[in-house]
């Protein structure tokens, strides 16, 4: 399997744990695939590469999102994980765009990593509106805070 479908798995209300095995060559999330489920964590394999449009919105039990060493994930769509409860996370290094919305209206989220080296990384209108975060380079080259009550 390559990629999950778009809404393959909306509000499925019983969906709890979503894994993905060791060496898995899913290479794509699609729209709203996994939109309204009670899944509490996802860490995603390395061969991600996209995580389309709604793929976790409003996933009400949603705190842990992490993506494996070596990630290829190269874009975020645009309200991907939209009213998520999650506290932090960490964009892989070779993220070029973040899409609009993409975070919004996660209260909890304070604390927004980016890994690595980015040469150059779109983010979109409002991508992280309604949250409470600071962006952090692991590199220390760059610090951004987001003023509570801006959007972004």
């Amino acid at each position: 399997m390559t990629s999950i479908l778009g809404s393959a798995f909306e509000k499925c209300s019983q969906l709890r744990t979503l894994l993905f095995e060791k060496g898995s060559a899913l290479e794509g999330i699609g729209a709203g695939a996994f939109r309204e489920t009670q899944i509490t964590s996802v860490t995603f394999p390395p061969s991600v590469a996209y995580i389309e449009t709604h793929a976790f919105h409003k996933c009400q039990n949603l705190t842990s999102v992490n993506f494996r060493k070596g990630s290829q994930l190269k874009w975020i769509g645009t309200r991907a994980f939209t009213e998520v409860p999650i506290k932090k996370v960490t964009i892989p290094t070779g993220v070029e765009t973040i899409g609009a919305h993409a975070f919004q209206g996660c209260e909890g989220l304070k604390d927004v990593v980016f890994e690595g080296k980015h040469e150059k990384i779109n983010i979109r209108l409002n991508a992280f509106a309604g949250t409470k975060f600071a962006i952090k380079s692991q590199r220390g080259d760059f610090w951004a805070s987001h003023p509570e009550g801006e959007e972004i």
